[in-house]
């Protein structure tokens, strides 16, 4: 992640050995981060104290355990987020576990023009804009009114993204921040599947920005161990992304209902 929100990791440990183990065994990365107590801004805070732990969540702080030999007993209710090999854990990890329970959005995936980063709730005003287009009603469900919309995108970031760190992305044009489309990929009911949704918004299509989009999405399906498989179901009278499918290498394989077509490809 080229953007780094954390830059303190504070340790609430008791057990003096546990903190050189911690402290020595780290990366070097890591280690320039650690702080022995106290309140920091910016900060991670990772204890072995159940006692501990309900305080700094009682207080709004970002909360992880940490288990060793003399505490793996403790059950830590209401952290999201077990350490029990610190030295395996890189500066990457820590980020993305401080942006997890800040309620900061990961980035996903980043391209020469592209960023796909998870949705907010902060980009609902865009999300109205871009499916107030005629093309996208045609093909794609209109979004729900915005007190449903709003609890909607709340549950997706708290259970879709929380539970299985991938989902529908928002897309991201660098060069002025601006959020063009959506995409990403979804778990399916059919093990070792996954299905890929797109959409790019009116002014921004025949730029290549949904072929950038999704062959990087593709690739990045290949290094998640248990997706074998990506699958696209495009209606007949789609015929730009039937063209996208075709130029990602997918094969339609068998026509649905409601005049889909099946496209999948191997990874």
């Amino acid at each position: 992640m080229n953007d780094r929100y954390l830059h303190n990791i504070v340790l609430y440990v008791s057990d003096p050995e546990v903190v050189t183990e911690f402290t020595t065994n780290c990366s070097p990365d890591v280690a320039g981060m650690i702080r022995i107590k106290g309140n920091y801004p910016d900060a991670l805070y990772v204890c072995d104290s159940e006692e501990v732990a309900s305080t700094l969540l009682t207080l709004g702080f970002p909360v992880c355990a940490l288990l060793h030999p003399g505490n793996d007993s403790l059950r830590f209710d209401g952290v999201g987020y077990v350490i029990e090999n610190p030295s395996m854990i890189s500066a990457d990890d820590y980020e993305r576990i401080y942006r997890r329970l800040a309620g900061i959005p990961w980035d996903i995936l980043e391209t020469d023009r592209l960023l796909l980063r998870e949705t907010t709730i902060n980009d609902l005003d865009r999300l109205y804009e871009l499916y107030d287009d005629p093309e996208i009603r045609n093909f794609i469900e209109p979004l729900f009114e915005r007190t449903e919309e709003k609890d909607y995108q709340q549950n997706y970031i708290d259970k879709i993204y929380g539970f299985f760190n991938i989902g529908i992305w928002s897309m991201i044009r660098k060069s002025d921040n601006l959020m063009i489309g959506r995409a990403g990929i979804e778990y399916t009911d059919t093990a070792g599947v996954a299905e890929l949704g797109f959409l790019v918004g009116d002014g921004f299509r025949r730029q290549e920005y949904a072929y950038e989009a999704t062959s990087a999405i593709i690739r990045y399906a290949s290094q998640i161990e248990d997706i074998d498989t990506v699958r696209a179901r495009i209606r007949l009278d789609n015929e730009p992304s039937r063209r996208l499918c075709e130029k990602l290498g997918m094969h339609s394989t068998r026509e649905l209902n409601d005049n889909l077509v099946e496209w999948v490809i191997g990874v």
